[in-house]
């Protein structure tokens, strides 16, 4: 572990009291291991134990201890007080192949899934991660007609006693048609004995091949949001792709699909729309990749997010607020390639432009921007691919840090810290957290 100053800066942007992030730590890969070259450290980052330990993977990590490459790693760390992290445990299970390529955790719970259909449960005891149960399609997930799962790496997202896990390459046979690569989302969830049982598989009401239906997850409650960045819809007659995010909610002992939302300007192609999903409570937000036009200008190829409300327009109709693009726009920004959403804060990646910028809800239900977070390294770290945060801590991952060549690109790690939101405890209003406070954190 090291502390990096001058590595990134920070812009400011936003309401009259407003609260600075600042960088307290970055950690490469090779800080762990100085042999690592391709570990893609920060491919996914995700808060645990109320905030106090984060999980961060690097899938692309060879372990020597084992044949082959690409084992991947996930590592634990303990977030101290100002910020800083403190490595506490490698998790790495034996023989795997891209273990953390999704990565899920709430509580002391957590999920790490490799590429395949493996995804091991991890319980958190006494500052150390234990597993306690190996999910596979077979037999974990039982059969249905037409429906072949084929893997649990695509996504994952956990609360509570649920998981979600999504696997884009389900292939699902309608008639005598079969939909390859159309998509599946599985569902457990964790029993009294804290074993974790198969509850629901969903699939889209209308599945196509190469939906990419399950590329991202989320959940809120009774409620799941599923991306399909790639699905399509017949316009004037032609079939046109403009992806999807579907809303599913639980009623009773069942899950019923409730509202699909789509790009809301459908003739423009393969905007990727439904690349990354968010929701809480009543609000969901949907990341698209090109949607940035014609609100950013000339510049074109930028990226946007979408946010609906449950009962806007009619109970359960899911209506549309609004729009948003970055206040900085650029081309191929990827803006929205990674969301989190908490207490009505989110937290925006753009990993072709390393930024990622903090967003707080308005009493008009739109978005104000808080803060963004620069990384200043040459180009192409991918910082903003990966994003979580928890109190007045924020995780960054860069899974391409720092791209000097083809073979250095190990990833790494960046934590931001707020004092006052801290001391706020994650209050990012300012107007709700007197100065007073400030003196007993």
């Amino acid at each position: 572990m090291q502390y990096v100053s001058g590595i990134f800066c920070l812009a400011i942007v936003s309401t009259a009291m407003a609260q600075p992030f600042v960088e307290a730590d970055l950690i490469d890969a090779k800080d762990i291991d100085p042999t690592t070259e391709q570990g893609a450290l920060g491919s996914r980052v995700q808060f645990a134990s109320d905030g106090g330990i984060l999980l961060a993977s690097a899938p692309l990590r060879n372990d020597p201890g084992f044949s082959g490459s690409q084992n991947g790693s996930v590592y634990s760390f303990q977030v101290l007080g100002n910020g800083e992290l403190a490595l506490q445990q490698i998790i790495e299970p034996g023989p795997r192949n891209q273990f953390g390529t999704v990565l899920a955790a709430d509580g002391e719970w957590a999920a790490i899934g490799e590429s395949g259909d493996k995804v091991r449960i991890y319980r958190l005891v006494s500052g150390t991660w234990n597993e306690t149960q190996l999910l596979r399609i077979d037999p974990d997930v039982p059969a249905e007609p037409g429906v072949t799962a084929r893997g649990l790496g695509s996504s994952a997202a956990m609360l509570g006693n649920l998981l979600v896990i999504g696997d884009r390459r389900t292939n699902i046979a309608i008639g005598e048609v079969t939909r390859s690569n159309a998509g599946s989302v599985i569902l457990f969830r964790r029993g009294l004995d804290n074993q974790w049982r198969h509850e629901a598989t969903l699939i889209a009401p209308l599945p196509q091949s190469s939906f990419e239906f399950g590329r991202e997850v989320a959940i809120s409650g009774d409620s799941v949001l599923v991306g399909a960045q790639n699905d399509t819809i017949l316009v004037d007659g032609q079939t046109r792709t403009v992806g999807g995010a579907y809303l599913f909610r639980r009623s009773g002992a069942t899950w019923q699909h409730v509202k699909t939302l789509r790009d809301p300007d459908p003739e423009p192609a393969n905007r990727r729309f439904g690349w990354s999903v968010a929701i809480e409570d009543d609000l969901a937000v949907v990341g698209c990749a090109s949607c940035g036009q014609p609100d950013t200008g000339a510049i074109n190829n930028t990226g946007a997010f979408f946010t609906y409300r449950r009962d806007l327009g009619g109970t359960n109709a899911w209506g549309r607020v609004g729009k948003t693009v970055a206040s900085a726009p650029l081309a191929i920004d990827e803006f929205s390639s990674a969301l989190s959403l908490r207490n009505k804060v989110l937290l925006v990646g753009a990993a072709n432009v390393r930024r990622a910028s903090f967003y707080v809800g308005s009493s008009s239900g739109q978005w104000l921007e808080h803060s963004v977070l620069q990384d200043g390294a040459e180009q192409g770290t991918n910082f903003g691919a990966a994003v979580d945060f928890s109190g007045g801590v924020a995780m960054i991952g860069a899974p391409r840090w720092p791209n000097t060549s083809t073979s250095a690109r190990w990833g790494a790690i960046s934590s931001w810290y707020s004092r006052s939101i801290a001391v706020c405890r994650g209050q990012f209003d300012g107007i709700f957290c007197d100065r007073f406070e400030d003196a007993n954190p």
